[in-house]
């Protein structure tokens, strides 16, 4: 009998010319998710795998990596829908702290990050624009100084603006007339003489028209109650430097119109440099407020409050300058050559919002 072995045989080799297209087929690995009772929600069968509520997929974190829907639901403690409320808005687990710091001290840190892509670690930046306008228009609005001659300031009369108006002066304001409009030699009336374009809709002249009669009557109103004026500016001027931010964007990218950048980042930049006046507007509020709480018990405390408000209102140039050379990465005297024409030109852009808003808030009484 002869010696068999039996030797292995080796593999043979596929070449990849051999392997036909129709062979080939491609298979998708998804996880899935355990069989759900419908009634309970609960895994059946002894599973204890965490699922997405909406799409029924294996959680592997916070979110759902297919739906993106967070975990968490919004049915729980009173307490812990207040804590996410304010997370959600201002971002306090940690962001909010990171974000503040550079954006006061460190000029153009926030905006490079996020253009390099580091979006993530810092409060986004329309976000941080809304509260920190929010947070400034509140203050100014709860702050209480309207003096009477008489009687002194106003106990439960709040506004961020001084009106120092007498008895005598208040009472010689209403008996005023109103405002005199004069049209084609005539004076304006809503009906009988009404200004009308041609070129605008009826409902446009109509609205027109009611606008300037609410304007026509303000000043008695003021003087009735000071107070419904700085409350109406103090609604609609948000808004009116809120719609400024495309006209600040487009300054921008007239004036670096070579430096090949999209429109979008110069829109950035005017959201952050906006964010850093307000929060520099925020820090002069505070430090005057607690300087003038201060002084009635040491005359010393103006000595010491004071240099630290001059600081910062010199601050404010000086960093956006900054931001302007370290952005756009031009010589000195050409960045200081375009800043000075994008803050005249941006200074009387806010002057007619600032009267849009003015106007807005006297037609709005």
């Amino acid at each position: 009998m002869s010696d068999q072995r039996l030797v292995p045989s080796e593999p043979s080799e596929i070449r990849p010319s051999e392997i036909r297209p129709s062979e080939i087929r491609t298979v998708e690995i998804r996880p899935t998710a355990p069989d759900i009772d419908p009634e309970s929600d609960a895994p059946l069968n002894g599973a204890e795998a965490a699922v997405c509520g909406n799409c029924n997929t294996i959680l592997n974190g916070p979110y759902c990596h297919q739906c993106g829907q967070r975990v968490q639901g919004p049915i729980r403690e009173l307490l812990g829908l207040i804590r996410d409320g304010i997370d959600e808005f201002v971002a306090l687990d940690g962001k909010l702290w990171k974000s503040l710091w550079p954006l006061y001290f460190r000029p153009g840190h926030l905006t490079r990050r996020y253009l390099q892509g580091q979006r993530v670690s810092f409060i986004r930046p329309l976000r941080l624009y809304l509260a920190l306008s929010i947070t400034l228009f509140l203050l100014m609005s709860c702050q209480t100084n309207v003096t009477n001659d008489k009687t002194g300031s106003q106990p439960g009369v709040r506004s961020g603006i001084q009106l120092d108006i007498s008895d005598e002066e208040r009472a010689e304001f209403a008996k005023s007339e109103p405002i005199s409009i004069n049209l084609n030699g005539k004076p304006w009336h809503t009906t009988d003489n009404p200004i009308e374009f041609a070129w605008l809709p009826t409902f446009v002249n109509r609205s027109l028209n009611s606008n300037l009669a609410h304007i026509q009557g303000a000043p008695a109103k003021i003087a009735a109650d000071p107070t419904i004026f700085t409350s109406a500016l103090y609604r609609i001027l948000p808004t009116a430097l809120f719609f400024l931010l495309p006209f600040g964007a487009a300054l921008l990218k007239v004036v670096y119109l070579f430096r090949k950048r999209l429109y979008a980042e110069h829109l950035l930049v005017a959201v952050q440099c906006h964010s850093f006046l307000f929060l520099s507007l925020i820090s002069l509020f505070v430090v005057g407020e607690i300087m003038e709480s201060l002084s009635v018990y040491s005359a010393a405390v103006p000595m010491v409050f004071g240099p630290m408000l001059f600081l910062a209102a010199v601050w404010m140039p000086i960093y956006l300058w900054l931001v302007f050379k370290r952005i756009y990465q031009q010589s000195w005297w050409l960045t200081s050559i375009k800043f000075a024409f994008v803050a005249s030109a941006y200074f009387l852009l806010t002057g007619l919002a600032v009267m849009f808003a003015i106007l807005a808030s006297l037609a709005s009484l």
